[in-house]
């Protein structure tokens, strides 16, 4: 009896959606079990989609929909042991359900979030070499080293 009763609650579901002919007999007899039947299903057919809050910046730049945090930065923390709470002490301006649908794409999508994680460091390791060939760069560089040995230095003569 149990199993007919489930497959008539089915049925009756799909009757309320037009499907089956069972559905006013049943509501008689069952009317709180077919009603919690079929929100069931309704619910479980309307959540298949997530929404991922990221946002691709002109640039290329991946970031956290509505906020400045890249993507870069919660992959970062995540990739460290950092739970989503922890992310989000970090950077409390991000929801934490925007933080758990953040990193659940990461896990359905790591091929792709990797090779874009991989061209970032690319462009990021590119620039850093442009800037550390400038000889403007490198001028500016070692005076600043100079004028902070002659801190330390003069600090510790005073001890």
């Amino acid at each position: 009896m149990g199993q007919f009763v489930h497959e008539e609650l089915v049925g009756a579901c799909d009757q309320r959606l037009g499907l089956f002919p069972l559905y006013s007999a049943l509501r008689k007899r069952f009317p709180f079990r077919i009603v919690a039947e079929c929100k069931i299903r309704q619910v479980i057919a309307l959540d298949t989609t997530q929404n991922v809050p990221l946002t691709q910046t002109e640039n290329g730049t991946i970031r956290i929909t509505g906020s400045r945090v890249s993507l870069e930065s919660i992959l970062g923390q995540y990739e460290q042991g950092s739970t989503a709470e922890q992310i989000q002490e970090s950077f409390p301006s991000l929801k934490l359900a925007d933080i758990y649908a953040v990193i659940s794409y990461y896990l359905n999508h790591r091929g792709q979030v990797d090779e874009y994680l991989g061209e970032q460091e690319m462009k990021a390791q590119s620039l850093r070499d442009s800037i550390e060939a400038d000889p403007v760069y490198r001028s500016k560089l070692t005076d600043l080293r100079a004028r902070i040995k002659s801190r330390y230095d003069s600090q510790h003569r005073l001890r």
